[in-house]
């Protein structure tokens, strides 16, 4: 079973609780998010047990990952070209904000797409870093 709660802060904070039986209805759900502000969280839970947990926060097209698989990774791009310039700023599940360097920021293309593959495979995508 899959566990994904959505936070959307427009027009006004919201919050979407879904359960779903497998990977890849939890990917559909992924799939159709739309790139409003929000932050995404998926949990893996098989047989009472957590596998791991996904994190996305995303604003303006842009996004941070963090994965949690017995600690804490990050996803970063492996092409440095890619890294955008300043500090980028995103909201938490209870509206406070907070900034990101632009290193640890990747677009909200590259965050579904991580987050869709970990949902297929259970592995982080070797698209991008992870710390």
């Amino acid at each position: 079973m899959y566990k994904i709660e959505i936070t959307r802060f427009q027009p006004h904070g919201t919050k979407q609780r879904l359960a779903v039986a497998d990977a890849a209805q939890a990917a559909a759900v992924i799939a159709n998010l739309d790139d409003g502000a929000a932050v995404i969280f998926v949990a893996d839970i098989r047989d009472h047990i957590d596998h791991g947990n996904f994190y996305v926060w995303w604003s303006a097209g842009q996004a941070y990952v963090r994965l949690d698989e017995h600690r804490e990774h990050y996803a970063r791009y492996r092409d440095t070209a890619t890294i955008r310039q300043g500090e980028a700023m995103f909201l938490d599940e209870d509206g406070a904000s907070f900034s990101v360097l632009p290193a640890d920021i990747v677009s909200v293309s590259s965050a579904k797409e991580a987050l869709v593959h970990w949902l297929l495979t259970g592995r982080a995508t070797d698209a991008l870093i992870w710390s």
